[in-house]
């Protein structure tokens, strides 16, 4: 059974939506000028509550009001991408539902630097974790709708890395985490991220393989940064970041949006960034 508009409107599934860039990037669809194409947007949280609530803030908020009225919908659901289960479950429940994805966001991850800083998880548990989730798992549940992008007539995949992933731009000394620590051991674990960017530049590569495999298929695939941004990811403080220049998530929400209305369709395959391509 498929609810209403399912047939017209653009099917966008957020994984981990309930807050920060994922948050964002459902405001950013719903702002106006809308898109031409009403969306429905999947806002996926850890727990059902979580997706509710933030589904009905959307709702509720006066800004969004000509999105509903023209068509638009936020459908609140359940999915822990490190959970197999969830991950079956929620896809059994779009293809009844819907029976397509046109498009999917990949952008639930993980991010456990300040949890070793700050005693909380070792360095071993930090980047199993980090590997787990932003990599298997990201490929896994990738994996797992891809029958339901192949039922879409114009199909997207959008994975969120990271210009910390980057080799190429590892010694820029305008990027803080890139700056050495004085001399001696052991190293105070300051403001580092060295699970967090490892798993994403392993992540990198596992999106290239995608590339390869759906080379000649019509699936639009795209590797974006939303930049330094002020979220909780990793148990962060937002103000902390502010201090230090992040922007504010919705920054991060406009580009991912602008990437789904295909403005940047020049440059898949590439990681990029709301400035240009950033280097491998």
């Amino acid at each position: 059974m498929t609810t209403n508009n399912s047939n017209t409107n653009t099917i966008i599934l957020l994984t981990g939506s309930n807050t920060g860039i994922g948050y964002a990037t459902a405001q950013a669809l719903l702002t106006a000028p809308l898109p031409s194409r009403p969306v429905t947007i999947i806002l996926t949280s850890r727990t059902l509550d979580k997706a509710v609530k933030a589904s009905q803030d959307l709702k509720d908020d006066q800004a969004f009001l000509d999105a509903w009225n023209g068509g638009c919908q936020v459908v609140p659901k359940q999915l822990d991408i490190d959970d197999e289960a969830s991950v079956k479950a929620l896809h059994k429940d779009l293809k009844e539902q819907f029976g397509r994805v046109d498009v999917l966001v990949n952008n639930a991850g993980a991010h456990y630097d300040f949890q070793v800083a700050s005693g909380k998880m070792t360095t071993r548990e930090a980047f199993i974790g980090s590997f787990t989730t932003n990599v298997v798992s990201t490929h896994l549940l990738t994996e797992s709708f891809m029958d339901l992008l192949f039922s879409s007539d114009s199909p997207r995949l959008i994975f969120l890395s990271s210009g910390l992933s980057s080799l190429g731009d590892h010694s820029n000394p305008h990027v803080p985490v890139n700056h050495s620590p004085p001399a001696g051991w052991p190293k105070q674990p300051i403001f580092q991220t060295p699970t967090y960017r490892t798993s994403k530049t392993a992540m990198n590569m596992m999106i290239l393989e995608w590339c390869r495999t759906l080379k000649n298929d019509n699936v639009k695939i795209h590797i974006l940064d939303p930049g330094f941004l002020s979220t909780t990811l990793g148990g962060a403080q937002p103000d902390v970041l502010k201090e230090k220049g992040a922007k504010d998530p919705i920054e991060g929400g406009r580009f991912i949006r602008s990437i789904i209305e295909g403005e940047r369709d020049g440059d898949q395959g590439k990681l990029i960034g709301s400035e240009g391509i950033i280097p491998w």
